[in-house]
């Protein structure tokens, strides 16, 4: 039995439990703790799954300029046509 901690991303050690498990074929994962709750090993797959900070942070910036961008396109066209 192995114990994983981690002081800033709590998910990262349920990642790399679930790659390791991938990568060696050797281990399985009884549970998680995160944050003083439990979780089911299915739960702890899904909290493996769930992208990074900086990810998440990109693709929230990524929706958020994409109406701006999609409208300045579409300002750039029309000034190109009456060109």
């Amino acid at each position: 039995t192995g114990v994983a901690f981690a002081t800033e991303d709590v998910i990262a050690p349920a990642k790399i439990a679930f790659d390791g498990i991938v990568k060696f074929k050797k281990m399985t994962v009884k549970a998680a703790c995160v944050e003083g709750k439990i979780y089911s090993t299915d739960e702890a797959k899904v909290l493996a799954s769930i992208p990074s900070r900086e990810v998440l942070v990109a693709q929230l910036l990524g929706m958020l300029t994409m109406p701006i961008r999609g409208l300045a396109i579409a300002l750039d066209q029309i000034a190109n046509k009456k060109a």
